[in-house]
């Protein structure tokens, strides 16, 4: 048994080198090379990457304006925001998925059309500072399986300065 695995781990590794991992991002033009590509995902900052201003919307609005904005902005998720002595006050995140969540409830029954963001929004958001990272932004994305993150003030952890996507990223790198 020993011997046919050492085998078949040598044949694997000379018939394809790329584990199945690095395939896929092979597939799409992603080539990565082992600690050359972190480094340089470890010198850029947010700050460089994020886009201003971070797609918004307000608790209050509905679940059309929600589809609305979602469009428009051109984006999977806004930052759910309170607007606070002139700034901008992170107090949740609303997904695509958490509206499709929302029609199929009501679809079903289960909820009345009067829901609002508030209702659907997430109210723990996993952020990220303009002052670290990209990598550390990659870390946290991959960890909770987001594509997205609210950049916020360094002193300030609720005050929302940007926004972050897998995309934002991937461009960077590229």
């Amino acid at each position: 048994i020993m011997l046919s695995t050492v085998v078949t781990v040598f044949l694997t590794e000379r018939i394809e080198p790329d584990g199945i991992y690095t395939k896929a991002l092979r597939r799409e033009g992603i080539h990565i090379q082992q600690g050359r590509d972190v480094d340089v995902m470890q010198s850029v900052m947010v700050r460089e990457v994020m886009h201003t201003p971070a797609p918004v919307i307000s608790p209050s609005r509905t679940l059309v304006e929600l589809r609305n904005a979602l469009r428009r902005h051109q984006t999977k998720a806004l930052c759910v925001i309170e607007d606070r002595h002139n700034k901008q006050i992170l107090v949740g995140i609303v997904a695509l998925s958490d509206l499709q969540n929302a029609y199929e409830r009501i679809n079903q029954g289960k909820e009345n059309r009067t829901l609002t963001v508030a209702n659907i929004m997430s109210k723990d958001v996993i952020t990220i500072t303009p002052n670290e990272p990209v990598f550390v932004a990659i870390k946290r994305m991959g960890q909770s399986d987001i594509g997205h993150l609210p950049v916020v003030a360094a002193d300030n952890e609720k005050q929302l300065v940007g926004f972050l996507t897998r995309t934002d990223v991937m461009r960077s790198y590229n």
